[in-house]
């Protein structure tokens, strides 16, 4: 099955949802990190990639806090890739895994 950005399925890791503001907000974050460490990254390279969702996330249209931010974690390739989307507006960070 292929889903609307044209990438199968099955290579969906994670799925996230967290409100745009609040103490939950930043767990999006730290699961990037984890999720990355385990799929090889090491430490400075899994906190940059948190950094970067960080500045996808908060150039979403963030709305009130009854929305949420979905985030969804997948490993494309040599790539982990995570979308985030919010407001009906959607933005992705890649992050290249070690081979």
């Amino acid at each position: 099955m292929v889903n609307p950005t044209g990438t199968a399925q099955s290579d969906v890791l994670l799925r996230l949802s967290v409100p745009p503001t609040g103490e939950l907000r930043p767990l999006a974050s730290e699961v990037a990190k984890k999720v990355a460490e385990s799929l090889g990254a090491s430490g400075p390279d899994a906190e940059s990639l948190a950094g970067s969702l960080e500045r996808a996330a908060n150039g979403l249209p963030l709305g009130d806090d009854e929305g949420q931010i979905e985030f969804v974690f997948r490993k494309v390739g040599g790539e982990l890739l995570i979308e985030a989307r919010a407001g009906g507006r959607a933005s992705e960070v890649r992050h290249s895994l070690p081979a």
